[in-house]
């Protein structure tokens, strides 16, 4: 009874387990085959979220550093990479001893997700079912939240996506004068995604900033309403503070490579051409969101320029135009000096379609809710139904093309995970004499594979070395982590200068055993964070007109 008194009429808990339903059932066609094939970044993502498991599973948190995987070299992809939110993928592995049946859980429940944000986002809009099933379909299954998380394995930036709308149902309600309920959605949005993904973080304040300056040139902000987002971004730090102070603390102390910087733009035709196909494939210019997508785009832009009662659907149409455009190699950016600047950390103009979406998707549901006729109802339920079938349809094309990626099994996880010689060059600690390269390019020894052991909270491996002296191990050594080394079961001081592992070795093989735990600092913050979020959430279930439908800022 309760659900139903704050979530609302029955029909709503009805289109709730639909989308949980459908949420399983498209994300089986994928794993129908019984693996799950390998994405373009899945490999990073899976030795954390093991990293993270195996803490648990021992009632630790896992340290900033990794042990587990990235070749051993101890990089701190904890630390820099968000991933509280990533429980969804970690407790499932936890519960479930089939690695395949825990990632299709977690992988249907973070698109279930994606359909209940969306939900809440465009119920502010309208009441309708019809219509909020038809833009939170189209919203979630989109082809490049498709791609991203089947196909290049960015499962931060989906999960970004799947709480992006919260971001923008907290400030719309600020907009219309609910300054408490909004601070809190805002709160909890931004929180969320700042849990998730940093770039996608980036693009969020840059939108939120925007608006708020044009709102101030129009004369529309007002006090109430800088304070009500200065409390919403209060809440956010405390709700967000683990992963803040984990990122903080290493980039204050340590000289970090970070990723690479540019901004590459896609191209209109090869779009166009990705858009009409079946398939998750994909290159750096042909990112795109479907061909569903594309049509509903261009009869909203020619209903831009039809005259209609009412246009409060129009503003949001041109958002989501704009920055379509500025996904595109029409935009001169490296011309214009912005690819090198703090801006190309952004890398792929595409992320912006997460944004395209957003904004088309809330222009379309204004849009139909104002417009409404009952014979519209069958027409968006068959065009959400095509959408889905297309969806389903492209992820078996996906699984059952051999020359995409690797399949990945319960008997070959380990293979993939433990001992993997996958490295990453981000967050790694700068050459003092050479700042473009990493420090680990000075490394003198090298772990050996015969006796190398991976822990949550340590490694242990086997050097050689031709003499006795002291040598540079290839393995990170970043300021504000503490370390425990052991050589041949001996304790010792070594010396972190460089940021690489200096210890002394004897003539021959020599074992090394090399610990980090997470400190009491970090236990605060992660239960802080954890607390704040879940407050946050039971304050927004206690209050029943949330869901209401209101007049449009």
């Amino acid at each position: 009874m309760k659900l139903r008194k704050y979530m609302g009429e029955k029909g709503e808990i009805y289109l709730l387990s639909c989308f949980f339903i459908l949420s399983f059932i498209v994300t089986y066609f994928y794993f129908y085959k019984g693996y799950f094939k390998v994405g373009f970044d899945d490999i990073v993502h899976f030795q954390v979220f093991e990293s993270i498991a195996n803490a648990f599973e021992n009632h630790r948190l896992p340290p900033l550093v990794n042990f587990i995987g990235f070749s051993a070299n101890g990089e701190s992809f904890n630390g820099m990479y968000p991933w509280v939110t990533s429980l969804i993928f970690v407790i499932p592995r936890l519960l479930i001893n089939n690695v395949i049946l825990a990632l299709y859980f977690s992988m249907s429940i973070l698109l279930f997700i994606t359909l209940f944000n969306c939900c809440l986002l465009l119920k502010n809009f309208t009441n309708k079912k019809s219509v909020l099933f038809f833009g939170s379909v189209i919203y979630s299954f989109n082809q490049y939240n498709l791609i991203n998380i089947y196909n290049r394995g960015a499962l931060g930036e989906a999960l970004g996506f799947a709480f992006l709308p919260l971001v923008f149902l907290g400030i719309i309600k600020i907009w219309q004068k609910e300054y408490r309920v909004g601070s809190l959605f805002l709160a909890l949005g931004m929180s969320l995604v700042i849990n998730s993904h940093i770039l996608t973080t980036v693009i969020c304040c840059l939108y939120l900033i925007i608006f708020e300056l044009f709102r101030l040139l129009l004369r529309k902000l007002d006090f109430k309403e800088i304070k009500s987002i200065i409390v919403a971004a209060f809440i956010t730090i405390v709700a967000s503070a683990y992963t803040l102070s984990n990122i903080i603390k290493l980039s204050l102390k340590n000289d970090l490579t970070t990723p690479w910087r540019n901004i590459l733009t896609l191209d209109w035709n090869q779009f166009v051409a990705g858009s009409t196909k079946a398939t998750l494939a994909f290159q750096t210019y042909n990112y795109n969101f479907g061909m569903f997508i594309l049509i509903i785009m261009i009869v909203m832009v020619v209903m831009l320029f039809r005259s209609c009662k009412n246009t409060s659907w129009k503003k949001w149409i041109i958002i989501s135009c704009i920055t379509f455009v500025l996904t595109f190699s029409w935009v001169p950016y490296k011309y214009i000096g912005l690819t090198k600047s703090p801006l190309g950390t952004i890398q792929f103009a595409s992320r912006m379609l997460n944004f395209v979406i957003l904004f088309l998707v809330i222009g379309v549901t204004i849009f139909i809710d104002k417009n409404y006729r009952n014979n519209y109802k069958k027409g968006l339920i068959i065009y959400s139904l095509l959408m889905l079938l297309f969806a389903v349809f492209t992820e078996i094309n996906y699984v059952n093309n051999k020359k995409a990626s690797y399949n990945l099994t319960n008997e070959n996880i380990n293979k993939y995970v433990y001992g993997s010689n996958y490295a990453e060059s981000d967050y790694s600690l700068k050459d003092k004499h050479n700042h473009n390269w990493s420090v680990i390019y000075k490394s003198e020894v090298f772990p050996l594979k015969d006796n190398l052991h991976e822990y949550y909270n340590g490694v242990q491996f086997n050097v050689y070395s031709s003499q006795r002296k002291p040598s540079y191990i290839r393995f990170l050594t970043y300021n504000g982590i503490k370390y425990e080394v052991y050589v041949n079961n001996k304790k010792i001081m070594p010396n972190y200068s460089l940021g690489l592992l200096r210890v002394p070795l004897n003539k021959g093989i020599n074992t090394l055993n090399i610990i980090s735990k997470a400190q009491l600092s970090e236990y605060i913050f992660f239960v802080i964070s954890i607390i704040s979020t879940i407050m946050i959430i039971l304050t927004l279930i206690m209050k029943k007109e949330i869901f209401d439908k209101k007049e449009v800022p």
